[in-house]
């Protein structure tokens, strides 16, 4: 559950810390996810008013206490390159998407290994059960999805998948958690 929570700043610059969550799986824009806040930060206001902070000695005052800034708190299962120090990364909804359309494992494995988001779908080329290194899965994946040409059955068990998988990954296949990549 993708979440990010986030402390009020004119409360927070007055030592009183009110904080508020923002579902992120529930929101599918940055536009819903602006709306959410502002929304977010009416609602609080509104407690505020209606002095339902007990544990805090607060007092709106006639506006001393704007309810307009915000500054992140903490995030749930948010990649930390898309966590701001006031909001998240405009990026983070292409991020969402990528993970909707093929999955979180994939999409984390190309952004480790240096794809954009973009792109990324253009190189996935699979996923394999890694077994004891990624040189040997990947050569041995390569040999099985015919991208070595012709090799025959009976010579496949002379060769060195190691040096293949090294190879491939010198000419820019990749192997990550399993998940093959190529240019």
């Amino acid at each position: 559950m993708a979440n990010i929570t986030f402390y009020e700043l004119s409360t927070y610059n007055n030592g009183l810390l009110l904080p508020f969550t923002i579902d992120l799986d529930e929101l599918s824009s940055e536009e819903e996810f602006k709306e959410a806040v502002q929304d977010s930060l009416q609602v609080l206001k509104e407690k505020v008013i209606a002095g339902e902070f007990p544990h805090a000695d607060i007092e709106y005052r006639g506006g001393f206490y704007t309810f307009e800034e915000y500054v992140v708190a903490d995030s749930e299962d948010v990649p930390s390159k898309y966590v701001g120090e006031h909001s998240l990364d405009s990026e983070y909804w292409e991020y969402k998407e990528a993970v909707e359309e093929h999955g979180a494992e994939v999409v984390d494995a190309a952004l480790s290994i240096g794809y954009e988001l973009e792109s990324m779908a253009d190189h996935y080329r699979g996923h394999v059960e890694p077994q004891n290194d990624d040189d040997g899965t990947l050569g041995e994946w390569a040999y099985q999805n015919d991208h070595l040409g012709e090799i025959p059955d009976h010579l496949a068990s002379y060769i060195d998948w190691d040096s293949v998988g090294r190879d491939l990954n010198c000419s820019g296949w990749h192997v990550m958690n399993g998940h093959i990549f190529s240019v």
